[in-house]
């Protein structure tokens, strides 16, 4: 991107920003279950995304008030998830009580920044009115939660937010993207082919451990980022009407597309085997029924 501000115009620094702090949300989710692996994935997606924000920010195509809420909170997921990973929070209570109140502050923030990015996507009147009215909301359910005036059916349903709320900014963010890549007025030269051919490959390569344990958060956003980056590659397939150019070989495009279609035939295929015998049981399958075919 050196030298070439202009190209990062076509980069959304919405959809970028939502799929930022959906690699947060997911990176406090699986180490909050133990899951280091799939965490260490998302500290990669954190900083990466981060990074680019701070080209897009550099180049002067993202407000300053939005970049630095990204710097502040970088720094600090870095510190409170490293802290948590190496056993380093205080002992005892206080432990779980300060990575409970991250958890729950993640939470808030991507109730609000949700309806917040879809806003902005497709609306040109700035107003921080959805977040504010959703972060409201958020904010009024969770005091009623701890206070222990939700109705039965609805109380300790906060833990799982931020993995659901990271589900749909990942389902959200390449939309962004994508609606920026097809509306053909815009040079896609910024936008980075080996970048969605990663993010497909990371999403693609956890949808067999996320089936494997039956985690609906994890399954849904895996299989959705895949397919979406997928759709973002085929916006750079297909020729652009403002340049007349192709961002991705034709030949490129054909070998990605069937050999996508190939791995996910296979997944499906091996988790509708492992389901089977379970089935047939009665016994609905559990994890790693996947991993026992």
């Amino acid at each position: 991107m050196a030298g070439n501000a202009r190209a990062l115009a076509a980069l959304s620094w919405v959809g970028y920003s939502t799929a930022y702090f959906g690699n947060l949300l997911l990176l406090a989710y699986f180490v909050g279950k133990g899951e280091r692996e799939a965490g260490l994935i998302q500290a990669i997606g954190v900083i990466s995304n981060a990074t680019v924000l701070t080209q897009i920010w550099a180049a002067g195509y993202m407000p300053g008030a939005a970049y630095a809420g990204v710097v502040i909170l970088v720094l600090a997921a870095l510190v409170i998830t490293g802290l948590k990973v190496a056993g380093k929070l205080p002992a005892g209570r206080k432990r779980g009580k300060i990575w409970s109140a991250w958890h729950q502050t993640l939470g808030l923030i991507g109730v609000a920044l949700l309806p917040q990015a879809i806003w902005a996507t497709f609306s040109r009147i700035n107003t921080p009115l959805p977040a504010c009215i959703a972060a409201a909301a958020g904010a009024a359910f969770l005091a009623l939660d701890k206070s222990g005036r939700l109705p039965a059916a609805m109380r300790g349903h906060w833990a799982s937010v931020p993995g659901w709320t990271a589900t749909l900014l990942f389902a959200f963010q390449p939309l962004a993207q994508t609606v920026s890549n097809f509306s053909g007025t815009s040079d896609l030269t910024g936008v980075s082919v080996g970048t969605l051919l990663l993010g497909m490959m990371g999403n693609g390569l956890m949808i067999p451990r996320a089936l494997v344990m039956r985690d609906a958060v994890w399954s849904t956003g895996s299989i959705w980022g895949t397919l979406l980056s997928w759709t973002q590659l085929l916006s750079l397939f297909i020729r652009h009407t403002a340049s007349g150019q192709r961002h991705f070989a034709g030949w490129a495009f054909a070998v990605t597309s069937v050999l996508l279609a190939l791995y996910l035939a296979a997944i499906a295929f091996k988790d509708a085997e492992a389901r089977r015998p379970l089935m047939t049981k009665g016994t609905p399958p559990g994890p790693g029924a996947l991993q026992q075919s």
